[in-house]
């Protein structure tokens, strides 16, 4: 699953999803970090029976994250990023994926998870996440033209492997959130036409119609560069926004603009129909609704300062802690030119 999880530096220490407090000398971990640090060590472990209570946990009480994220998106998210302790030792972002070997082990360890819990949902969408990244390692992240043959080959075989997984996944008595989101990710690599991708989608928002993962799917899939027109993303996402969904999700639109611009770059941004004042309405909503969290308003910067909003981002960034948290920017000099951008008289 290539959701953007990043593990933060926090100011005080959180409890992880166990109620036990996570401590390492000197380092202090965001909720994020914790969760995803308690994941990393039962894998190391191979404690999946702990594996399974967590993520049952999880999906049953619904729990989120302080930017409203939910906690079980992120649990399947810790077994591809890179140790948590070593990126806060280092004070970096975890964004670094694993790499090809890396990534064959967790395959590996997520079929004898399977093997040996048949009736788990949770080893299944652990696989198949695991198989999608490890599809994409194959590809690399270029154009098409700079794929080789036996890039694509790889990445058509672990794609299919990861569908068949999610198939068997649906037939399960447990249910899993994760799994329609790691299908809406296997239909954009495998290049489903539109009719078929949204007859997935429609059918996974019935039953999670709140799941704000969906949209930031199809968002994508309809991004020009994969499989939409020009203004259709756009659309889409207003078009959501302005629906029943937004009154579960009501910054929404917020955080499908802020998922796209961080797939393009500024001029496709600044190209694209972007509803200012819809965007501004969204952050607002948004921010009320998840007020402690430091990374939501980090991107809410990064958000206006792409789409070109000098007014939006002025009024955020005087609002915010002049401090790098390593989540939207990639460097701190990026952070500052930005801020300085906003700030400027």
């Amino acid at each position: 699953m290539r959701l953007c999880a990043t593990v933060l530096l926090a100011t005080a220490m959180n409890t992880c999803a166990f109620g036990q407090p996570v401590s390492r000398p000197g380092i202090q971990l965001s909720q994020l970090g914790n969760l995803q640090l308690q994941v990393q060590e039962l894998h190391a472990k191979a404690d999946f029976d702990k594996l399974d209570e967590l993520a049952a946990k999880l999906r049953t009480n619904g729990e989120r994250l302080p930017d409203g994220t939910w906690k079980i998106m992120h649990f399947y998210e810790a077994f591809l990023a890179q140790p948590v302790l070593e990126s806060a030792q280092a004070k970096i972002r975890s964004m670094a994926r694993k790499n090809g070997d890396e990534l064959a082990r967790i395959v590996k360890d997520m079929e004898a998870w399977i093997a040996r819990s048949p009736g788990s949902v949770t080893a299944h969408a652990a696989l198949a996440s695991a198989l999608i990244e490890y599809a994409w390692n194959a590809r690399g992240g270029g154009l098409a033209d700079t794929v080789s043959d036996e890039g694509w080959a790889l990445f058509r075989e672990r794609l299919a492997r990861a569908r068949r997984v999610c198939e068997d996944a649906v037939r399960l008595t447990s249910r899993c959130p994760a799994i329609p989101c790691l299908m809406l990710d296997i239909a954009l690599g495998e290049g489903w036409d539109a009719a078929k991708y949204d007859a997935l989608f429609d059918e996974a928002v019935k039953k999670t119609p709140c799941l704000v993962d969906l949209y930031l799917a199809k968002a994508r899939y309809l991004l020009p560069r994969w499989h939409g027109k020009p203004g259709e993303w756009e659309s889409f996402a207003a078009g959501v926004t302005r629906s029943q969904v937004g009154e579960c999700a009501p910054g929404l639109y917020f955080r499908i603009v802020f998922r796209n611009a961080m797939l393009t770059n500024r001029d496709e941004i600044r190209q694209a129909g972007i509803d200012k004042e819809l965007l501004r309405q969204s952050i607002r909503a948004e921010l009320h609704a998840w007020p402690k969290s430091g990374a939501l308003r980090d991107r809410a910067c990064y958000a206006a300062c792409m789409v070109g909003d000098r007014d939006l981002a002025r009024e955020l960034f005087e609002s915010t802690p002049d401090e790098w948290i390593r989540v939207s920017f990639p460097t701190q000099e990026s952070y500052s030119q930005a801020r300085r951008w906003a700030l400027a008289k």
